[in-house]
Parts: C-alpha cells; structure tokens; sequence
C-alpha cells in the first residue's frame, strides 16, 4: 500500500511539472544549477571565514610591531634618562646650600646691593635654622616604591640696608632668579635716613641647605660622590635696569625695566617733612656802610674790601658787576636817613637797620 501511495505521489507531482510544461530535464538543470549555487554558497563563507581569521592576525601582528616600535622608542627614552642620571641629580643638589656657600652667598647679596647704588648693607646670620618635614615618594631600581621623610633645614640670614624704592624693586628681581632655593620672609619699609630712601631694617631670607638624607639617597644612586665637589657658584640674576627721572633736582619717579615683564613706574611713597628754613636776620651781621650819597649806599661785606656792594632806595644790593651777597640775593634798599645815619634794608617781609656807626 505505501509502495502504490508513493508511485501515485510522484504521479501527481510529474502531473504538476507537466501542467507547467517543466520536463524531467528541466527539473535535472534546475537541480544542477540549485547544487553548485549551495556549494558556491559553501565555498564563499568558507574563504570568508578564512580571509577574517588571516586579517585577524595581521592586525594582532600589526599591533605587535607598532608595540614593538613603541618599546623601542621607550628604551631609547630610558636610555637617554640614565645617560643624564647623574648630572641630573648634581643639578637637584646644586638647588641647596652647602655650609660654604652661606658666607659666598652674603657677599653675593653686598656686592648685588652695590649695584643698585646702596653705599652699605649689613648682615647678621640667625643663631638657630628652622626645620620643615617633607614626605616625598620614591621608585628604587627594583621598582619598588618608598615613601620618604625629608627634613629640610633652612638657614636663617638678615639684611639691612637702605635703598631707593625703584632700586630695592630692582633688587628682588634679581634675588628672584637666584640659581638656588630660597625664601624670602615678609618685610617692612620705612622712611629712610634720606630723601626718597627706603629702609629695612631686617630683611630675612631663609636659605634652603642640602638635607642629610637626600644626600645619603643621592649618594646609593651615582656612588660616594660628595656635594662639594660639584656644588655650582651662587648666582643671584642679571642686574635689572632702573633709571631715576628728576625734576628740578627731585626724585619724581623711576622706571625699573626686567627681562620679561613690562617697565614699572614706581613714584617714591615716602617723603621727609622738613621744617621751613629760618627767616634770615636782616641786615647780616657781616654787613657794613662804607659811604653814602643821597640814595646811593656803598657797602661793604664780611670785610672784604675788594668787592663794594651799591644799593638805591628800592633796588637790590651787588656790586658793579652785578654780583650779590650769597644768601642774600633778593635784599632790598628800603630806605635812606642821610640826616640820621642809617639805612633800611628788607629780605622776605622782614626790615632792619643798619647804622653808619655800626663798626
């Protein structure tokens, strides 16, 4: 029964092809042709999953030789850093104060005030240094990371010295571009001895000295090498340049020009009272009549007789020459008493006297 149902299905398959006018040769080329597109099918993904395999280890080789590249130029890097190792940390040392650079550093600092016109400036050095801990971390040779604590001595040394203000400016820039680590403290300024003059009468400056135990740590990287023996001149910074602008004989400002920075215009903030000068004594006490003849006076000063001194009613005292008395330029004749003997003289609102018989 199943071998009868099976023959009438393909029957009736066949029936169908036939209806459609599809023979048995069109079904074999279909079936061909349906075979070896599957198989092409088959064909593609398998180059496919091929190619995506090779293409996946180009890349990681890519990757590898860009890495590579990379290492290289690391090595190269690292290479260069341990070549200037050395000098590198004699640069760090030479960032402190050894015990012999203190005194140098003084005179440093005396001959620096000289350059900004300051004739003398004194120095004390503190008795006690202050201490500051500092914890720093550091990566050994093996790579192991340590943490550090580093006690940094600083040395106390105080100025004083007096200055114009454009001056003094000048001078802290200097001591700004110091080749060593230093701290100046908060100062004050006063009124010095002179005229736009500045005064400090302690100016300290704390000096950064070589700690022991970054010298010891130092030492277990570049071998037994002793700070003195590399230890750089102490420089304190190119002059800058300050030009005083007077006025009639007064300070009216300076302009104070640095490497850098714009020009300053510093006018001076302080300025002396003085008290007003004492009215001169009028008629001076040198002074004396030599002879008179109506409104004509001849006189004679500090007993100089080789310069005669004239004098008419409202006009000044000098001689022929136009010369005057020293101090007193502007004295006026007032006043002439032929019949008394006297003359009135007048300097700045205030008259006096002279007698014929003054001797």
């Amino acid at each position: 029964m199943a071998i009868i149902n099976n023959k009438n299905a393909k029957k009736s398959l066949l029936s169908v092809f036939q209806e459609y006018n599809i023979s048995k040769v069109d079904i074999i080329i279909y079936a061909s042709i349906l075979f070896v597109l599957v198989a092409t099918a088959g064909v593609f993904i398998f180059l496919s999953k091929s190619y995506i395999n090779k293409q996946n280890i180009y890349e990681e080789v890519s990757q590898d030789a860009i890495d590579f590249e990379g290492l290289k130029k690391k090595e190269a890097q690292i290479t260069k850093d341990f070549a200037n190792l050395d000098a590198s940390i004699n640069n760090l040392r030479n960032k402190f104060f050894s015990e012999k650079q203190v005194n140098e550093f003084k005179e440093e600092v005396k001959k620096l005030a000289k350059t900004y016109k300051c004739d003398r400036i004194d120095v004390t050095e503190g008795a006690e240094s202050r201490e500051q801990v500092e914890s720093l971390k550091i990566k050994t040779r093996d790579g192991e990371v340590k943490t550090v604590n580093i006690k940094f001595k600083k040395r106390s040394v105080d100025f004083f010295f007096q200055m114009s203000l454009g001056n003094f400016t000048g001078f802290l820039k200097s001591l700004e571009t110091c080749n060593k680590m230093l701290e100046i403290q908060p100062f004050r300024i006063a009124q010095g001895d002179e005229k736009d003059v500045v005064k400090l009468t302690k100016f300290n400056v704390m000096l950064y000295m070589l700690p022991p135990e970054l010298e010891t740590a130092l030492k277990g990287l570049t071998g037994a090498v002793t700070f003195e023996d590399f230890a750089n001149q102490v420089k304190l910074g190119e002059k800058v340049e300050v030009h005083p602008i007077n006025v009639k004989n007064v300070l009216a400002y300076e302009i104070v020009k640095a490497k850098g920075v714009e020009e300053w215009k510093l006018l001076p903030i302080f300025r002396t009272i003085e008290p007003p000068k004492p009215k001169l004594k009028v008629p001076p006490a040198e002074l004396r009549i030599v002879s008179s003849s109506g409104s004509l006076v001849a006189f004679m000063y500090n007993k100089d007789a080789n310069n005669i001194y004239y004098g008419t009613v409202g006009g000044n005292i000098e001689t022929r020459d136009k010369k005057r008395i020293a101090g007193y330029e502007a004295m006026k004749l007032i006043e002439v008493n032929q019949k008394k003997g006297f003359v009135v003289l007048e300097l700045d609102e205030v008259t006096g006297e002279l007698s014929r018989l003054k001797q």
